[in-house]
């Protein structure tokens, strides 16, 4: 798979391209916010071993940070997985409704994450 990036990213473009299919099935897209990259860049530094180790190195990681309670989101809009002092949040799960709206039906749906450290939640609301 072959993509063509027009932004800045301190990820290499083959290591960005391994994490965009590994993070596809799980909702997570390794630059879709500050953190997320922040997240993955450190991971990437600390990795010591050669090419053909990479993808098992990041499939670990990504199955042992990004936990859900059930089921990983699945997003409306753009990838938002939550991150608290530096680290992914768990995925509790989600809440999708319709609403009513400009004499239209739209979809909305609220996905909920919590730190188990310390208790913090936090709720991404999403509307298609």
């Amino acid at each position: 798979m072959d993509y063509e990036f027009d932004f800045e990213t301190e990820l290499p473009e083959d290591m960005l391209e391994l994490l965009l299919g590994l993070g596809k099935d799980m909702g997570i897209d390794p630059i879709s916010s500050d953190a997320m990259e922040s997240y993955f860049c450190t991971l990437w530094k600390q990795f010591s071993g050669d090419k053909r180790e990479r993808q098992g190195y990041f499939e670990r990681a990504i199955k042992r940070d990004f936990k859900v309670m059930k089921e990983y989101p699945h997003w409306l809009q753009e990838t938002e997985w939550q991150f608290h002092n530096g680290k992914p949040m768990i995925f509790v799960g989600q809440l999708d409704a319709t609403i009513r709206r400009d004499g239209g039906l739209y979809g909305v749906s609220f996905y909920v994450f919590w730190d188990e450290k310390d208790g913090t939640t936090k709720t991404v609301t999403q509307c298609d």
